[in-house]
């Protein structure tokens, strides 16, 4: 399957590589006894939710790394959560933002706009935007399978 998903995005057909890749991570879950793929060391952050847990695709699998994201915040106080801290203190830092537009951690038509652009290697924009000295930061995690490794 991650031979597919290679061969896809090597013949630019990237909406069809983001749709294995999908096949790929439920395979995973489901053939290592529900491995949570965005934090392997815990297969069960999404109790409350099995049904969704257990649904193929993408938008479900996003919707639970948002919930996942976010999963203590009917614990945390007003602004100390990721979207109180992202409408908050980054939307004043940034002074770009209209005061009525929010933060979300997943928009679903924001998403269903941008999936063909899920799996396009971005090296050389990135390069680009750094030869002309903008500061760049790339996210990889050491806890899920999904953003494990750097590009």
């Amino acid at each position: 399957m991650a031979e597919t998903v290679k061969e896809q995005i090597a013949a630019g057909n990237f909406s069809n590589a983001e749709a294995s890749w999908n096949d790929l991570l439920h395979f995973i879950k489901h053939r290592s006894g529900d491995v949570d793929v965005y934090n392997f060391l815990d297969g069960s952050l999404d109790q409350g939710t099995p049904a969704a847990a257990s649904s193929p695709g993408t938008v479900k699998a996003l919707m639970k790394y948002s919930r996942y994201l976010s999963g203590r915040e009917d614990l945390a106080a007003g602004s100390n959560n990721i979207t109180g801290i992202m409408n908050g203190v980054i939307k004043e830092k940034l002074k770009i933002i209209p005061k009525d537009l929010e933060w979300e951690e997943l928009n679903e038509a924001v998403y269903n706009a941008l999936v063909n652009d899920i799996m396009k290697p971005k090296i050389e924009e990135i390069d680009e935007l750094l030869s002309y000295g903008v500061n760049v930061t790339v996210y990889n995690g050491q806890l899920d399978i999904i953003c494990s490794t750097i590009g």
